[in-house]
Order: structure tokens, then sequence, then C-alpha cells
């Protein structure tokens, strides 16, 4: 969680164990929130990579899923994520009122955070 001066939420990130039967050291993203007076600043990005490092330097991989326009967008271009699942409408469509609530109606992506970059990967 990252607060401003004045004690209020500007943004939190969390992950959770992924149990998967054959690798025990994969850790999954849950949910990143931004309040509305941060969002479009990169913050998100900025903290779910601070959190997938500490995760890598831990030994742990880092996965997550999004149908968040922005961040596929950074992903694409970013050498720090490896595109492991492209785009899925589920079988409702993008019609149905259960599709419009969930993701099903929304082109996602799975990525794993590799940092694959020339940045110093200790920081």
């Amino acid at each position: 969680m990252i607060y401003d001066d004045n004690d209020i939420p500007i943004a939190m990130f969390s992950y959770l164990h992924f149990p998967h039967p054959k690798s025990k050291n994969i850790k999954m993203g849950h949910r990143t929130v931004i309040n509305p007076n941060y969002q479009g600043i990169g913050i998100g990005n900025r903290l779910i990579e601070f959190g997938a490092k500490d995760l890598l330097k831990k030994g742990f991989r880092y996965l997550a899923t999004t149908s968040s326009p922005s961040i596929i967008a950074y992903r694409k271009q970013s050498d720090k994520w490896k595109c492991t699942r492209k785009g899925y409408i589920g079988k409702l469509g993008k019609t149905s009122k259960i599709a419009m609530a969930k993701s099903s109606s929304r082109y996602t992506t799975s990525w794993e955070f590799i940092n694959n970059n020339n940045e110093n990967k200790e920081s």
C-alpha cells in the first residue's frame, strides 16, 4: 500500500500463491488498485514491477493476467514481460449480461515477469 502525505491511500498491489501441481514457486497477480486521482501516470506498472522484482529475488516466478488496455500496451513494448497467452473472449461473447460483468467479455492476456532488460537487475 502506498499513501500520500495526508495518509490517503494512493495504490495497492497484491498477489497470491499459485497452487500448481509441479511448480511450487509461482505467485500470481491478484489485484492492483490505483486511487483515481493518481491513475494514468504509471504508478500501477511501477508498483507491480517492484513487487515482481522482489519475488524474483526470492526465487519465485510472477505471473499475471490482465484485461487493462493500458497494461497490455505497456507489457507489449516492455522487455521485462513475456506474453504467455494472448487474447481471449469467452464462449458467452460480448452480448450476454453475465459476460459483461466478467472478463469473459474482454480481451485478456497473461504474462510472466522476466525482468530481461539492460537495467541493473538488483535494483
